[in-house]
């Protein structure tokens, strides 16, 4: 069984592998040298690079989540630092419910 990887242009190998690491399509365009309108129209007229992108935005967050399971138990870990960046990036939120009066779902018995 061959390597399909390696008969990939070197490009898309080097965009998988940015990906792997946790970068952002930012990141993606400056290897591309792309401007961010270049890579939005590649994005949404091209069905292999949008699968590309796609699986590699993925992979992004799944190693930005690994790199905070990985440290749970890291004091020297930067927690709020980490935690700032999940929520600016991927939109987490501290999640606090309310209902239709105003009070914490919490606080009804």
């Amino acid at each position: 069984m061959s390597n399909t990887k390696s008969v990939l242009p070197d490009w898309i190998n080097k965009v998988r592998e940015l990906y792997d690491e946790g970068s952002s399509d930012v990141e993606i365009c400056r290897e591309l040298r792309w401007s961010q309108k270049q890579f939005d129209e590649h994005y949404n007229s091209s069905e292999g690079f949008r699968a590309l992108v796609d699986f590699g935005r993925l992979s992004a967050k799944a190693w930005w989540i690994s790199q905070g399971r990985k440290n749970l138990q890291n004091r020297s870990f930067g927690t709020p630092l980490y935690a700032l960046h999940m929520k600016n990036r991927f939109g987490w939120a501290e999640k606090q419910e309310t209902t239709s009066n105003g009070k914490d779902v919490a606080d009804m018995s």
